[in-house]
């Protein structure tokens, strides 16, 4: 066979790829925008827009346009600026500087306004199943038919029983392991071998992506029916500076049921979202990947520790409402256990909270540092490696965590002699 004419071919051949792979992608942009593009998708926005600059110098070349020693100098100018841009994405890609949380974790940039609760209870869909999955593991979840990823519990109680709700979101649900080690798990099984006279029942009520306030939400409108003793829920950094960031306190719940957030819409997120040159720029300026200014976050924090203050007299006035203990559990991230400090005032969020009655506060981290199971130096061997989850390892520390601060409220309820 010819070789000009097998070159002809393999050429023809991939042009006719990159055309119908073109159409495909115009008609994707202008159906949804610029949206979980891959790293094939990106690369063909790159390549196009390669094709299109070396087209139009082409024309501009044949039609003698850069004869002038002045064209000559902006077309090196644009040259070399397209050059630079194109070398510097390659690099920041390639060294993952700026990446999102869920390109780390799906390979795709997801706005934040498309993930949204839009109504009141965070559940899963009932009697269903749910992949957790990331780049690193895979795990189901099963959700109970009310939704909850549990099994079915029963209203009715027996009279040596004692029923904890564990409320929270991905951490307390047990992203990062087997629905059977998730630390509610592990915590029934902890306690029971504890206290062989009870009957242990650690439901877990939470959900990935949830906060205090969906959570407290919950367990006033759908969980009391079941008459807890103990009510425990988790709350730091990422509740109050990423989720009340999106949301706010309690007057995200709108009365015909939906949810309100405060994410704000901006017009060049599109090319925040493909450009990692321009997300660089934009974070300089102060915007960083939930898409608020500095000014919002800092503005959020103080707003953010008023309102867990609040929302702890709130959950106090429910728990003596309803004969139950509450306690706020305190999560330390991977990055706070290096440090050995939160980045907000633990005196500031507990304001107040240690005279409210049938309610405390539980610091993780500071049990971690006293008992010396996690510390920094061994920290990376209780959470996965990139996505930042605990594995089934870290999620066993959380629960003896929590099984050292319920064992008072328990031993407490023993009958005395």
């Amino acid at each position: 066979m010819n070789k000009d004419f097998t070159k002809g071919l393999v050429a023809g051949f991939i042009l006719s790829l990159f055309t119908i792979y073109s159409f495909f992608r115009i008609y994707w942009i202008m159906e949804i925008g610029v949206k979980y593009f891959r790293w094939h998708a990106v690369l063909w926005l790159y390549l196009s827009v390669a094709l299109i600059f070396f087209g139009i110098s082409y024309w501009l070349y044949k039609r003698e346009k850069l004869k002038s020693p002045s064209a000559q100098k902006y077309f090196l100018l644009v040259s070399g600026l397209i050059i630079g841009i194109y070398t510097a994405e390659i690099l920041l890609r390639l060294l993952h500087i700026g990446t999102t949380y869920s390109e780390q974790r799906e390979g795709v940039f997801v706005n934040p306004a498309e993930r949204v609760q839009k109504s009141w209870y965070m559940l899963y869909s009932p009697c269903s199943s749910t992949e957790l999955k990331t780049q690193e593991y895979s795990f189901l979840r099963s959700s109970n038919s009310e939704g909850f990823s549990d099994k079915d519990w029963t209203v009715e109680k027996d009279s040596n029983e004692i029923k904890i709700i564990t409320l929270g979101d991905s951490f307390t649900d047990g992203d990062g392991c087997p629905q059977d080690s998730s630390y509610p798990r592990v915590l029934e099984g902890l306690l029971q071998s504890q206290f062989p006279e009870f009957k242990i029942t650690v439901m877990n009520a939470a959900r990935c992506g949830s906060d205090p306030w969906f959570e407290f939400k919950k367990l006033h409108d759908l969980l009391l029916k079941y008459k807890p003793d103990i009510v425990v829920y988790t709350n730091g950094s990422n509740d109050m500076f990423f989720d009340h960031l999106m949301y706010g306190g309690m007057e995200r719940f709108s009365a015909d049921s939906t949810v309100k957030n405060k994410i704000p819409h901006h017009g060049w997120l599109g090319l925040y979202e493909v450009n990692y040159v321009f997300r660089l720029m934009m974070n300089f300026s102060g915007y960083d990947e939930t898409l608020f200014g500095v000014e919002d976050r800092e503005r959020n924090k103080l707003t953010a520790i008023a309102d867990s203050r609040e929302l702890s007299r709130q959950f106090s006035q429910l728990a003596v409402a309803n004969n139950f203990t509450c306690v706020q559990l305190i999560r330390p991230e991977r990055p706070e256990i290096r440090a050995g400090e939160y980045p907000f005032s633990l005196n500031d969020l507990m304001n107040g909270s240690d005279t409210l009655p049938s309610y405390s506060t539980f610091d993780l981290l500071a049990y971690y540092q006293e008992s010396r199971l996690i510390n920094k130096s061994n920290v990376d061997d209780y959470f996965w490696p990139s996505d930042g989850h605990h594995n089934t390892k870290g999620y066993r520390a959380m629960a003896q965590g929590v099984a050292h601060c319920v064992k008072e409220i328990i031993e407490k309820k023993k009958p005395q002699n």
